[in-house]
């Protein structure tokens, strides 16, 4: 096998580990809709009663960042997504990605 083949060889090798390994870590975040019911400014937490089908149910979300708008749309539907791909357990807290812009 000439030098030049080998060299192929391995960057094709090379390149398709990179891109398997990249698929492998790559996460999407879960979309929701809900009612916001709850405020806790302390723990920085807030409680939304999720509408979205297949995660039903009351659930509690971490917010990152200012929360002195929130009171604003206690009571409304809002959307938002989740740091993660899965509806979380209603006893799991998930963080809340804020919108480009901070809306």
């Amino acid at each position: 096998m000439s030098v030049a083949r080998r060299l192929c060889m391995l960057l094709l090798v090379v390149f398709f580990t990179v891109m398997a390994g990249g698929a492998a870590f790559s996460m999407e975040n879960k979309f929701l809709s809900g009612v916001l019911t709850k405020i806790d400014y302390r723990a920085k937490q807030i409680q939304i009663d999720i509408l979205s089908r297949g995660c039903r149910g009351r659930r509690t979300f971490a917010v990152a960042g200012d929360m002195s708008k929130m009171k604003l749309v206690v009571g409304r539907k809002i959307s938002f997504y989740i740091d993660s791909e899965d509806c979380p357990a209603p006893s799991e807290v998930r963080t809340i990605i804020p919108f480009p812009g901070g809306q």
